[in-house]
C-alpha cells in the first residue's frame, strides 16, 4: 500500500507525516482481506486557520473519499480517518455475504396473503 501525504499552503513536517501514516496503516490492519492500491492524504490550512484533511483510498476498483475539518490539524486527521473507517465497515458488510439478497417488499406482501 502506497501512502502519499501532501500539504497545501504549509510544509508537512516529519512528525505529522509519520503520525498520519501510522494511523492509516493501523486502520487497514483491521481489514486484511482488502486490496488497497494507494491512499492519498491532502492537508490544507485555510486563512481562518481551519485545517481540512481529505483522504482518498483506492479499494478494489472503488475510490473512498473522506474529509475532516477542525481548528486543530490532528483532530481533522482523526475525523477524516473515523469517516473512512465507517465507509470501510459499510463496504466490508456489503460484500461479506454477496449471495444473501433480501426479497423486494412486493414479494413479501404476496407471500403473507
Amino acid at each position: 500500500m502506497q501512502i502519499i501525504i501532501t500539504g497545501r499552503h504549509f510544509e508537512v513536517t516529519d512528525l505529522i507525516r509519520s503520525n498520519t501514516s501510522d494511523k492509516i496503516e493501523a486502520l487497514f490492519t483491521y481489514y486484511p482481506n482488502l486490496k488497497v492500491s494507494s491512499v492519498r492524504v491532502t492537508m490544507e490550512i485555510e486563512k481562518n486557520h481551519q485545517a481540512k484533511v481529505g483522504i482518498c483510498a483506492g479499494v478494489k476498483k472503488q475510490q473512498m473519499v473522506s474529509e475532516g475539518a477542525a481548528l486543530d490539524l490532528y483532530k481533522a486527521i482523526d475525523e477524516a480517518i473515523d469517516h473512512l473507517k465507517v465507509q470501510l465497515d459499510k463496504y466490508v458488510d456489503k460484500y461479506k455475504h454477496p449471495g444473501e439478497v433480501t426479497p423486494p417488499v412486493r414479494e413479501i406482501a404476496i407471500c403473507e396473503s
